[in-house]
């Protein structure tokens, strides 16, 4: 009897402490929600760790070392397209390596690299890391081949990418009471920043409207919508810099705003995205040009299961059509949403929906294809190669989520050389 009554006064009081937990935190008219600091203890973590580019006989080999939890999805950007892993030309390759650290013991890196012919010419070379919440976009500077060669017998040049850290609440998923503005602060350290240009933090907001037929994406900035969000730069006598923020003066220096969303009469779902860019400020960095971090965190209503619909889908763009001309090359992207739900946790693989590309009412098979998974959302990109004139005609996206099923269709022009 006594253990049982133990046993109810254990559950009785964990039941109190959640209930005065949030009242303590939802009850007030304006809510904060602070972005925690990154570190290797949350869900998902993704951090790029040097670059190298190493001379061989007819090509040059770049390499980004990164560490994460898991694989991230790894997209390479040249002079604008997107690289196709199936060019023999470049061989983009994604591998996984243990290493043995006195401090750190047994630990695991992971490095995606691309292959470079000499006589290429090269005006823009980027690559994305995306781990669903996590976003890195590094743009390198890519020496020519004698600059790659440091010394005789040396043919590779390796540069340690500056630390950082990113604010952002570690489960990645924000409730909110009804009838209360939601203040958001973003931060961004690192030492690098004393020697670096900051490009600034930008905001978005995506939704989906379910109460439209068909449903309805929408994104929304500080810009397009201020009666909807707004952000600003504190200053330094802000009463909202509270300690915790107070901590991180002098060094390592912060780069830091404020978002606030204000919508006290809706109770607004969407995926916020914040990202934050910089580069360097002197010539020391031969291979570094810039960094973006981007974070997405789920806004949801804070205890309203009934405003979350699993089936949910909605493509985030518009009917387009393309022109090319025959022998050159078309990436055609597209973006789908859906998957918001009650109980959505950071490692659920089933929270993007599928797409499916048709043409004349067959799928599309043929096109090679680049599926790249964030929060909530899922971007496709078709890499048209060498174009066709009978690749010309319209073409139809079918997006899927459970029950729901949305389309969006694409008309692709091919322009044929006469002699």
């Amino acid at each position: 009897m006594n253990i049982e009554n133990s046993k109810m006064t254990a559950v009785t009081r964990l039941m109190l402490a959640v209930v005065l937990f949030s009242r303590c935190i939802f009850s007030s008219k304006e809510q904060k929600v602070i972005f925690l600091p990154f570190s290797g203890n949350t869900p998902v973590y993704l951090k790029p760790q040097w670059i190298s580019v190493t001379q061989l006989d007819n090509e040059r080999n770049v390499t980004v070392q990164y560490s994460a939890m898991q694989n991230a999805q790894v997209t390479w950007y040249l002079n604008g397209y997107i690289v196709s892993v199936s060019d023999e030309r470049f061989s983009p390759v994604h591998t996984k390596k243990r290493l043995r650290s006195l401090k750190r013991g047994r630990r695991t890196v992971r490095q995606a690299s691309v292959k470079i012919p000499n006589d290429y010419e090269i005006s823009d070379l980027r690559v994305i890391l995306t781990l669903k919440v996590f976003e890195v976009e590094l743009q390198i500077n890519m020496p020519s081949p004698n600059e790659t060669r440091t010394e005789p017998e040396v043919h590779a040049i390796q540069e340690i990418l500056p630390s950082w850290g990113l604010h952002l609440e570690p489960h990645e998923s924000v409730g909110y009471t009804r009838g209360a503005d939601v203040t958001v602060r973003s931060v961004l350290i690192s030492e690098y920043l004393n020697d670096a240009i900051f490009l600034g933090t930008n905001f978005s907001f995506t939704s989906i409207d379910k109460c439209t037929t068909p449903i309805v994406a929408s994104m929304k900035t500080p810009e397009s919508d201020p009666e909807f969000m707004r952000s600003w730069v504190p200053e330094e006598n802000d009463p909202a810099l509270d300690w915790e923020t107070g901590r991180y003066l002098g060094k390592p220096t912060y780069k830091y705003r404020f978002l606030q969303l204000l919508r006290p009469r809706d109770r607004f779902r969407g995926i916020l995205t914040v990202s934050t860019a910089f580069r360097p400020a002197d010539t020391c960095h031969l291979l570094f040009g810039s960094i973006r971090i981007t974070r997405f965190a789920f806004f949801k209503p804070y205890l309203s299961q009934k405003f979350f619909g699993k089936d949910l889908v909605a493509f985030l763009d518009g009917e387009e059509s393309y022109t090319a001309k025959v022998g050159s090359d078309v990436d055609v992207k597209t973006t789908a949403l859906g998957g918001f739900y009650e109980g959505w946790d950071v490692r659920d693989n089933d929270s993007n929906p599928r797409i499916k590309l048709y043409k004349n009412g067959y799928p599309v098979s043929d096109v090679e294809r680049v599926d790249t998974k964030r929060l909530f959302q899922r971007e496709v990109a078709h890499l048209f190669r060498n174009v066709t004139v009978e690749m010309a005609g319209r073409y139809l996206w079918v997006a899927e989520m459970g029950g729901s099923k949305v389309k969006r269709g694409f008309t692709l022009y091919v322009k044929a050389e006469c002699g």
